[in-house]
């Protein structure tokens, strides 16, 4: 039975997206963006047509000089379809509200384990969210060790007393912390005209993101930044939207802007699917999603990203800040690592609220706001191990590959990876035997 609070907060979201008034009004996102993509899709049209000694229609004919692709009655006519369909989605989520307001609510949380089969589900949810063939208890073992390791350094750094607490970063703008990182991987992993595919040389270069702030309305149920994945055929454009609502700044929008945009999720995408576009790979390899390697190497682009904050911040203020940025990143580290720890504990193990606040006190750490961080867990399972375990999952590939039979660099192991996959970690492992 699903909790009550829940089911209120799911219906309030349902009714608060497609906001009456802001359609009354025309001014609600799905509106906007849609008038904006039209007057993009006209601007690029009759730029089209200005290049062309003889214009041609969609379908190949010719076309009368001067015609666009698209005039101003087809705005018109697919504006007017734009309404009748936000009109028939918001009566759809107004009945999905109604319907969550009717279902009876239980009145504790409780994870996966806590419903008939939970607990199967979810070591099932758990390896098709992370990729990784591990077994619940070894990766709960994994996730254990790594935290001791990770702990134990963070506490030593802190106990230094060379980290920095306040400190201005050196670069404010989001699209010039972008260009920063697209220059300083540029030694560090190929480039992505290398990957094979034609269009990769327009996609090389952080001028080709357009970065975006999400629609205020969708804030507070929006994560704090995402890259929004072009069409197949389209990859050489690319959108970065950011939650200003996070409030993140300096170093941590930073990396989020790593994760997001170069070297990682913008970078990963581009340099994959341009590879498996070379090698004719089944077109079905470009549609399917594993999670764990994706959001993984987000993870893995955020700890590169640290080393290049590392750089920077030498450069802009002088030497004495590497453990202040180490101390940063081990510390997100620590967080992700805790709450994958968690969320195995509430959905395996069956952890109440009371159970989850001893364990944190057991690890050395108060309760704090641990009733949010069991409410978040409870409501999205797996979310934090898809993260964390795909990127520990990357670190020990990374280790087979430079460290075993295969001896790569770390640059041939970059691009091996982003060549062969998105995959899950058994195959990878695999195919890493196989190629090398």
């Amino acid at each position: 039975m699903q909790y009550e609070e829940n089911l209120k907060t799911a219906a309030d979201q349902c009714e608060s997206v497609l906001n009456e008034e802001q359609l009354a009004a025309g001014s609600h996102f799905l509106q906007t963006t849609f008038a904006d993509r039209l007057e993009n899709l006209l601007e690029s049209g009759e730029a089209e047509d200005e290049e062309k000694t003889e214009p041609t229609d969609r379908n190949g004919a010719e076309k009368p000089d001067g015609e666009t692709e698209l005039t101003d009655e087809d705005i018109e006519e697919l504006t007017a379809r734009n309404e009748e369909l936000l009109a028939e989605l918001a009566l759809a989520y107004q009945k999905l509200a109604e319907g969550l307001r009717e279902i009876p609510g239980a009145d504790e949380l409780t994870g996966l384990s806590g419903y008939p089969g939970g607990a199967d589900y979810y070591a099932l949810l758990l390896e098709d969210a992370t990729g990784s063939d591990r077994s619940v208890g070894e990766i709960k073992e994994l996730l254990y060790e790594r935290f001791e390791e990770l702990y134990a350094e963070y506490k030593e750094l802190i106990t230094d007393g060379n980290v920095i607490s306040e400190y201005d970063f050196p670069i404010e703008r989001e699209a010039d912390m972008l260009e920063d990182l697209y220059r300083r991987m540029g030694e560090d992993f190929p480039a992505l005209s290398e990957s094979g595919a034609g269009d990769a040389a327009e996609a090389d270069s952080s001028q080709a993101v357009t970065l975006k702030p999400v629609d205020p309305g969708l804030e507070e149920m929006m994560a704090p930044a995402f890259y929004l994945t072009p069409p197949v055929d389209q990859n050489q454009e690319h959108t970065i939207y950011i939650n200003q609502s996070n409030g993140y700044e300096g170093l941590s929008l930073y990396t989020t802007l790593a994760h997001e945009g170069f070297p990682g999720h913008l970078y990963q995408t581009v340099y994959s699917q341009n590879a498996l576009t070379q090698r004719e790979a089944p077109f079905i390899r470009q549609i399917l999603y594993f999670g764990g390697y994706t959001e993984g190497w987000g993870l893995y682009a955020e700890s590169c990203a640290c080393q290049y904050a590392a750089e920077l911040m030498a450069e802009a203020c002088g030497e004495g800040y590497e453990d202040t940025v180490r101390a940063a990143q081990l510390n997100r580290e620590l967080q992700l690592c805790l709450c994958s720890i968690l969320d195995i504990f509430i959905h395996y193990d069956g952890a109440t609220l009371a159970q989850a606040q001893k364990l944190l006190q057991s690890l050395g750490f108060g309760s704090g706001n641990i009733s949010a961080v069991y409410e978040a867990i409870c409501n999205a399972p797996a979310n934090y191990p898809k993260y964390y375990v795909g990127y520990l999952e990357i670190l020990e590939l990374k280790e087979l590959a430079l460290e075993g039979g295969a001896a790569l660099t770390e640059m041939e192991f970059r691009q091996w990876l982003l060549s062969t996959g998105p995959a899950d970690f058994a195959s990878l492992r695999e195919r890493l035997e196989q190629d090398f």
